[in-house]
């Protein structure tokens, strides 16, 4: 009933017309063809969809006959630098233009600031130093030499810079440059040693370098010096520009401690012992001032005067001995007896016997009140003390009986364990 009609199916349609007689007319037969819309097209991204300021990315549509852009474009591919939604059409040779594609989320990041740079120190140093440069803060760095941290450590000539990046792994611009210079070092000193480098203690040796300002590494100054203690020495020595040159040669100085004095004690009555923290090494000892041929901690005092002793000790080829003890003033008495024995009573595990002249082939029985000889032990050479183990004697009264040629002598000790 209307005069105009919208079709959106495919169909044959015709206009039947009537006057106000009730004739009609019909019309021409119309043929109308609904032609299907394209499918949409997809949308494939040929380079990242989020980049960094300054780069961009490319975007490609699926096949179709005509492309339209939803910035526009008609081309398969598209390019850009900005951020944004971007949806793709496609339009088929009948004019007709299908749904768009998905929508592609592009972002373009930011750059970070460009960083400063800043020399912590002289930017012309020795060339067995260093300077320190120091970046702005960011996210992190990439130097002009591969370094990755805020601060780097430059110890070469060079001109330096700095890339900082952001959380978006975006660079910055190269920041300022700095430039470093490098002082040559003089040449190092050699040394030697006036004297032995292992000596004992109290000893000392010098030592010589080729250079009159040398600089040693135990804090003294100057061509030569005195060295007292164990180490290892070297010496540098210094140009006109302030520049310390390379360590020198080695040289090893090795003190050999020497033994404590020691300190003579009488023990028993004819025997002085030396005593100090050792107790190892040879002794040498002196009587009013005369070497005794004895070199143990100990000798037997048969003569009345001073006594003294030192301790020496040997290091290979080295001999290193104590100061002489204080001296000990023996007195042996008017009527010194030939065998002693004590302690007397006994209450110990053993008695001591000492004799006043070195003796050979000596005999010694302990015999109980009945005669019966308890102990009996034969000593080949009797210069020192002798001890003799009782702990398996009952309490009680015991005769001590030395034999030799020559002597015969018994002594009566009680033994009260």
């Amino acid at each position: 009933t209307a005069t105009t009609i919208s079709v959106t199916t495919t169909g044959t349609y015709t206009l039947k017309q009537k006057d106000g007689n009730g004739c009609e007319a019909v019309s021409d037969i119309i043929e109308a063809k609904v032609n299907p819309l394209p499918p949409s097209p997809t949308i494939n991204a040929l380079r990242p969809t989020s980049f960094c300021e300054r780069d961009y990315t490319l975007l490609q549509s699926s096949q179709a006959h005509i492309y339209i852009w939803s910035n526009g474009s008609n081309n398969p591919e598209i390019s850009t630098k900005e951020s944004g939604e971007f949806t793709v059409s496609a339009k088929d040779a009948n004019g007709c233009i299908s749904k768009p594609s998905a929508v592609t989320k592009v972002t373009k990041n930011p750059l970070p600031a460009r960083p400063i740079i800043t020399a912590l120190g002289s930017t012309t140093f020795c060339e067995n130093l260093f300077v320190e440069i120091q970046a702005t803060e960011a996210t992190g760095y990439l130097w002009s030499n591969g370094e990755a941290t805020r601060t780097v450590k430059i110890n070469n000539a060079g001109l330096f810079s700095v890339r900082s990046f952001n959380e978006f792994q975006c660079y910055s611009d190269p920041s300022n440059n700095i430039s470093t210079s490098t002082l040559s070092l003089p040449n190092p000193p050699q040394i030697e040693s006036l004297g032995a480098t292992t000596f004992c203690e109290g000893g000392e040796v010098t030592l010589l370098a080729n250079n009159a300002d040398v600089y040693w590494n135990n804090g003294l100054q100057g061509s030569q010096i005195k060295v007292t203690n164990t180490g290892d020495y070297t010496a540098t020595t210094l140009n006109s520009q302030g520049c310390y040159s390379h360590h020198s040669n080695v040289l090893n100085v090795d003190v050999k401690p020497k033994p404590a004095t020691p300190m003579i004690n009488k023990e028993g009555v004819y025997t002085l012992y030396a005593e100090n923290s050792l107790a190892s090494g040879m002794y040498i000892w002196e009587y009013n001032g005369t070497a005794i041929s004895s070199n143990t901690n100990s000798i037997k005092a048969v003569k009345s005067g001073s006594y003294q002793v030192k301790n020496t000790l040997k290091y290979d080829n080295l001999i290193c001995s104590s100061d002489f003890s204080e001296s000990y003033n023996f007195n042996i008495g008017s009527n010194p007896k030939e065998i002693v024995v004590y302690p007397n009573p006994v209450s110990i595990d053993k008695i001591t016997i000492e004799a006043l002249t070195d003796l050979l082939n000596v005999t010694v029985q302990i015999i109980d009140i009945n005669g019966r000889v308890q102990k009996n032990v034969i000593v080949d050479n009797f210069d020192t003390q002798q001890y003799i183990d009782i702990k398996s004697l009952p309490s009680g009264v015991y005769f001590v009986k030395i034999m030799a040629k020559g002597l015969k002598e018994t002594q009566r000790i009680v033994v009260a364990h």
